[in-house]
């Protein structure tokens, strides 16, 4: 059974400049490192038009290391309109088929950046459950998948100017750990992560420190929810 991998992709040193990161390496990292991409076996790539570049980059990457790439394009304007000219009735109905597209490939890699983060903000909550009960329909079909998954950065994805000032962030500064955070070489995080885990046991106390406040206590569960 092939092991689900999601990579959030946050601040760790490394080695690609902040304002021209190399989309190559980056690329390489993910497909090689991170989903270990074997020959014949189909990675879906699916990211916006702002995103072109890296989407370029893991198409060949994927190709090079004998997989079978597998374009997905998100307009996010085109859903703007869709949540503005749309019957809600319309939007609630299930895409079955993205779903069965997610349960025939092996690994899925989502690169996204978000220009607009206020752009949802008209939707009515009317139009907000049909989005919900579509994605609750579809995601009965692939709660169960097992792919390897890589999300390129979180939520909002890459960080674009229109995020950075959402957050109070310096948007030079936020570029710049985010593509430090790609540059990190997987093998090395692989093993001091193995190192932490090696310590932990169900039902152990842990407590987080750091010279910056943080001071968190919790307990590990112990068995399945």
């Amino acid at each position: 059974m092939k092991k689900l991998i999601f990579v959030f992709l946050l601040a760790f040193a490394g080695q690609i400049a902040a304002q021209n990161p190399n989309y190559d390496e980056v690329a390489d990292r993910i497909v090689n490192q991170s989903l270990q991409v074997i020959e014949g076996e189909h990675v879906l790539i699916g990211g916006n038009p702002d995103v072109q570049e890296i989407m370029e980059a893991l198409y060949v990457a994927v190709y090079k290391a004998g997989g079978l790439p597998v374009l997905s394009i998100n307009l996010p304007a085109a859903d703007v309109r869709v949540s503005k000219e749309v019957k809600p009735e319309y939007i609630a109905q299930p895409n079955f088929a993205y779903a069965a597209l997610d349960r025939m490939v092996d690994c899925i890699v989502w690169v996204d950046t978000d220009t607009d983060p206020d752009r949802w903000k008209h939707i009515s909550p009317e139009v907000r459950k049909a989005y919900q009960q579509s994605g609750e329909a579809s995601g009965k079909l692939t709660k169960h998948n097992r792919q390897r998954v890589v999300t390129l950065g979180q939520t909002d994805g890459i960080p674009s100017p229109q995020v950075a000032k959402v957050f109070g962030a310096d948007h030079r500064q936020m570029t710049q750990n985010f593509w430090k955070a790609v540059a990190a070489d997987h093998d090395e995080l692989k093993a001091r992560a193995d190192k932490v885990l090696a310590k932990l046991s169900p039902g152990a106390q842990v407590k987080v420190t750091s010279a910056q406040g943080t001071n968190i206590t919790f307990r590990l569960h112990t068995g399945a929810p």
